[in-house]
């Protein structure tokens, strides 16, 4: 009937939500209702729509790790010098090798290498060169570095034949061993000093006079015994220390010689180039010079070796004396062994230890005898 319903409310999911709408005039039931409505939102007019929420942000998810979690990130970057086939290296875990580099043919190149390994292990890093002069800093700017969890740990380049470091876990210290407790001593008894016997007086003869007390005897105190002297422990003599071998002057290994090489270039020096070689092997060498220049190298090699020193000039006429006053001087332990600059296409020449064994002299012949006369 009408107003019936004067006020209304909206039923959904579980909720109840006050309307505000009024109803009225509502017509008998049947399968088509009129009614009448009063408030905001009768005119078909949707009511205020409840916000989008914003959406959930995913998280954003952890970078990937390098390593495991009980384990480190060790890398080896390598540097070469100018004569790159002479290094070689290795890394260590616990003495096994999991890195190692050797054969290197670029010059002046950097190298990276990178292992995961263990925490705690004792990891070991070792580099030789052939040569004896290091990685720097006489024939280029070579180096090496260590980084262990991206932190530098170990550096270098400068060395002579090898080196050998500790990079990380091979100090641990050992615990430190619990004191043993000391036995507490059981107490000395003291001795009980046996009593001092008073003497038994004679009877004194009738009339007995009143008896004079006898006065009671100190105790003797016993001596103290003079300590035992504890006898004087005769020194230990300090062992005497081995003298230090002296280095070798020229500053090469004892079994080395340092060889210098001087050359001074005439009015065209990109014509000129050289090299020393032990055989096939090229030691030293030089070339793509500038006009009238001095040019200087040197190298520690074996003292024993014999080398060839091989000196060219591209037009076929020498370092002197047509275009320029050019030459080139060869030094082995400070002393010059050989100089010139007067050729044609090429000059070469002996350095080191090349003579052989002296030769055999002949037997000199008994002298003839004279013939005796008749």
């Amino acid at each position: 009937g009408s107003n019936k319903y004067p006020n209304t409310d909206a039923y959904k999911g579980g909720t109840i939500r006050q309307t505000g709408l009024k109803i009225t005039n509502i017509s008998a039931s049947g399968s088509t209702m009129t009614f009448r409505c009063a408030g905001n939102g009768c005119t078909g007019t949707a009511g205020p729509t409840a916000p989008t929420p914003a959406p959930t942000p995913q998280p954003t998810p952890p970078p990937t790790a390098r390593c495991g979690t009980n384990q480190d990130f060790v890398q080896v970057r390598i540097k070469t010098d100018d004569y790159p086939a002479e290094t070689a290296w290795k890394l260590m875990a616990n003495g096994n090798a999991v890195l190692a580099g050797s054969g290197y043919s670029d010059k002046n190149k950097q190298f990276e290498y990178e292992k995961c390994i263990a925490k705690g292990t004792c990891i070991k890093f070792e580099i030789t060169d052939a040569e004896k002069d290091g990685i720097c800093c006489g024939y280029g700017e070579g180096s090496y570095s260590i980084l262990v969890n991206d932190q530098q740990v170990k550096q270098g380049g400068e060395f002579g034949e090898s080196e050998s470091l500790d990079v990380a876990g091979c100090n641990a210290p050992s615990p430190t061993p619990q004191p043993t407790p000391q036995p507490t001593p059981n107490p000395t008894p003291q001795p009980t000093p046996n009593p001092t016997p008073q003497p038994t007086p004679n009877p004194t003869p009738q009339p007995t006079p009143n008896p004079t007390p006898q006065p009671t005897p100190a105790p003797t105190p016993q001596p103290t015994p003079n300590p035992t002297p504890q006898p004087t422990p005769q020194p230990t003599p300090q062992p005497t220390p081995q003298p230090t071998p002296a280095g070798n002057p020229n500053g090469c290994a004892n079994n080395q010689s340092k060889v210098k090489v001087q050359v001074q270039t005439d009015d065209y020096g990109a014509e000129t180039s050289w090299q020393l070689k032990s055989g096939s092997s090229v030691i030293m060498q030089g070339g793509n010079y500038v006009d009238n220049k001095l040019y200087e190298a040197e190298k520690c090699v074996s003292s024993s070796g014999c080398f060839d020193m091989i000196i060219n000039d591209s037009e076929g006429d020498g370092l002197c004396c047509g275009y320029g006053n050019g030459w080139y001087k060869v030094f082995v332990d400070g002393t010059e062994v050989k100089n010139g600059g007067e050729f044609a296409g090429s000059e070469s020449s002996k350095v080191g230890s090349c003579q052989g064994p002296s030769p055999t002299p002949q037997p000199t012949p008994p002298p003839t005898p004279q013939p005796t006369p008749n």
